[in-house]
């Protein structure tokens, strides 16, 4: 039989969820996972849906092959979805410590940072991303957004110009591009730019 792809399993795992059906969710979320052991949007939605974090740390297969810092990235995820930011953020530090030029580890720690309201860390965090990979887009977005909440409008402005010079596909820089109008008080570019991010 033909095995399918990550992006299926999600697809089919949200249609579920959104019919009621958490346990075949839960399921396809898993077999996402199985298809693509880092599949960090199936680490997110298994944690909402109750999955323990051990059950979800073991569709990886890191602690089998030593890798505990997989285990504890998935782990930190796995609190980030729940809304659990404390213990998320001490552990995202703690790998931010060993692995100081990850972006992915880094942009996490921000996102956790900002939904702590730790607005002043969480842009020093966001600005290490940017310094480590000006490329990086993941998560972004929520860049954007502690810039708006800080009304820096010359560092949205900047950050939404290289965001749609690395990818003007990606919704990012039209979400944060969004933002920078709707700071400008320009609010049907702003919209443009949002049904741009859509599309």
């Amino acid at each position: 039989a033909h095995a399918r792809p990550a992006e299926v399993h999600m697809a089919l795992g949200r249609l579920l969820h959104r019919m009621g059906n958490e346990r075949e969710a839960v399921e396809s979320y898993k077999a996402a996972m199985v298809a693509a052991p880092l599949a960090v949007e199936a680490v997110g939605a298994l944690a909402r849906l109750g999955v323990p974090d051990q059950d979800i740390i073991a569709l990886t297969g890191a602690e089998a092959q030593g890798q505990g810092w997989v285990s504890a990235l998935v782990a930190a995820q796995a609190r980030k979805a729940r809304g659990d930011f404390g213990p998320a953020k001490t552990t995202l530090t703690q790998l931010a410590a060993s692995f100081p030029e990850s972006p992915e580890v880094l942009a996490r720690l921000a996102a956790c940072q900002a939904e702590m309201g730790q607005l002043e860390e969480a842009l020093r965090c966001y600005a290490r991303v940017r310094s480590v990979d000006v490329h990086y887009l993941d998560g972004m977005d929520w860049y954007a957004s502690a810039l708006m909440q800080a009304k820096d409008v010359p560092a949205l402005n900047k950050l939404t110009y290289s965001m749609l010079d690395t990818d003007v596909r990606r919704p990012e820089g039209w979400v944060a591009g969004s933002m920078y109008m709707e700071l400008k008080k320009d609010r049907e570019r702003a919209m443009e730019y949002a049904e741009k991010a859509l599309a």
